[in-house]
């Protein structure tokens, strides 16, 4: 189902799949933009190579499922059964579970532990749990960029009213180390693409909140909102890499890393300049 809105170029698509969405190579997501940040080649590889499910991707998917949508994820996971399937009889069950899984996605008894565990943490967290209950998940939103004219998508895993809630799998939600994955993963240009979007559907600009979930015991959880300097920045790393695209568009040229074939000077880290100078001292 389609809703219509005053611009005819902004769509949102509620009941999109997520096969559909990410399947849709007109529109470019922020996963492909900060390929862009990385090199035009980059973006053209991300785009027409087969992409293969990590386990840490299975995982983290598992989660969102879990977190956004409860009664989906009962119906589309099954638990694997505990066989070791380097024995002839154990690769007999497990040949005779996956016949039956009929299309439905496999977790293991220990990653479904997990799933609960985190669950039960963000129920706990007043702000989080009342987030996740006062918005809507999955829906995807298209707009064109009216200064490049490339055509955008979005899809928050929670939107309200009051926040584009962002549900991120992390090692460590800690206040001190959770930023560091913001930086190493860009989710800055993430944060600014996704409130355009919203923007450009609602005229409204909305606060950007990450729900960090810890995938190791036990299972912490933190909400953090996006400061004004993160949104600054990715804002600026999302029109920059529609301009890059923008350009190789219109030139048909997808260089790497060092198009002109000349040499560059290696930058020494601060970090190594430092720990020398105290060596040599």
């Amino acid at each position: 189902m389609l809703l219509s809105h005053p611009n005819p170029s902004v769509v949102m698509v509620p009941d999109m799949s997520n096969a559909a969405y990410h399947g849709d190579r007109d529109a470019v997501s922020s996963s492909g933009l900060k390929k862009m940040l990385i090199s035009p080649l980059h973006f053209q590889d991300y785009l027409t190579s087969k992409h293969t499910e990590t386990p840490a991707l299975r995982v983290g998917t598992a989660i969102h499922a879990a977190l956004l949508e409860p009664e989906v994820f009962k119906d589309t996971y099954v638990v694997a059964p505990m066989v070791d399937r380097r024995t002839k009889a154990g690769k007999v069950l497990w040949e005779e579970f996956m016949a039956g899984v009929n299309g439905k996605s496999v977790v293991t008894e220990a990653e479904l532990s997990m799933i609960g565990n985190i669950a039960d943490q963000v129920k706990k967290h007043r702000m989080a749990n009342a987030l996740l209950k006062a918005g809507k998940a999955e829906q995807s939103i298209f707009w064109t960029d009216e200064e490049t004219g490339i055509r955008c998508k979005v899809r928050p895993d929670s939107l309200s009213p009051y926040a584009i809630l962002d549900v991120k799998s992390t090692e460590s939600a800690h206040r001190e180390s959770f930023p560091r994955s913001c930086v190493k993963y860009n989710y800055d240009l993430s944060a600014a693409m996704y409130q355009e979007g919203v923007r450009q559907l609602t005229g409204e600009v909305v606060d950007f909140v990450f729900l960090a979930v810890e995938k190791s015991s036990p299972n912490l959880c933190a909400l953090y909102k996006a400061s004004e300097e993160m949104m600054v920045a990715g804002y600026a790393k999302f029109r920059a890499a529609l301009r890059a695209l923008a350009e190789c568009r219109q030139s048909g040229g997808w260089p790497g890393y060092q198009a002109d074939g000349d040499f560059e000077l290696v930058d020494w880290p601060r970090y190594a300049r430092v720990q020398t100078a105290g060596d040599l001292g």
